[in-house]
């Protein structure tokens, strides 16, 4: 267990494994996990309950989608044309989000309207890579922190509503992911 303080209180985290967060998310709890950019804060893709409790945990705009995170076996699962088939193979896994034409409703607010879009990104972190090989389905993640704040570069950091999490601090770089919208093939951020 780590104690830290924030703002005179004491915030605990307790430290969990593995297997431990992939029962979680398989559960529909929201975790926190690393990437090799922030920790990100994410529940599975397909539970819209846990989509709009994650929307607010951290007290994000209903209007500012969240990408789904995968692994890039997981790409096939997703109408990607083929002209982009080069471009995956380059960027992934890597610090990359790539904003893509979807028919599905993935990671949006149930209040919000559907844009017929959705990003995916394939984080490079192994400890990412062992969760989402347990769980075998896409996350819903954003960086764990409030909306509109820092990002978390530690997992002391990460004061969510004390989320359980995975720490590995060592494997975050805190450089945000390249945004690339492959439907006008422009770099958003």
């Amino acid at each position: 267990m780590i104690e830290f303080r924030r703002r005179n209180s004491i915030v605990k985290h307790k430290k969990y494994s593995i297997e431990q967060i992939a029962e979680l998310i398989l559960a529909g709890h929201p975790v926190i996990l690393p990437t090799e950019t922030v920790y990100g804060i994410g529940v599975r893709f397909d539970n819209q309950n846990a989509l709009d409790n994650l929307f607010n945990i951290k007290n994000r705009s209903i209007h500012k989608p969240i990408s789904l995170h995968i692994s890039y076996e997981m790409l096939q699962l997703f109408d990607i044309p083929t002209r982009l088939n080069v471009l995956c193979s380059r960027i992934f896994p890597g610090p990359f989000t790539l904003i893509i034409e979807s028919k599905q409703r993935y990671g949006f607010h149930s209040k919000d309207n559907f844009t017929n879009k959705i990003g995916i990104r394939v984080p490079e972190n192994k400890i990412f890579q062992q969760v989402i090989k347990l769980i075998n389905i896409p996350i819903c993640m954003t960086s764990a922190n409030p909306s509109n704040h820092q990002n978390t570069l530690k997992f002391e950091q990460c004061a969510l509503h004390n989320i359980p999490g995975i720490e590995d601090d060592a494997n975050v770089s805190g450089v945000e992911s390249v945004i690339i919208d492959a439907t006008t093939m422009h770099v958003v951020r």
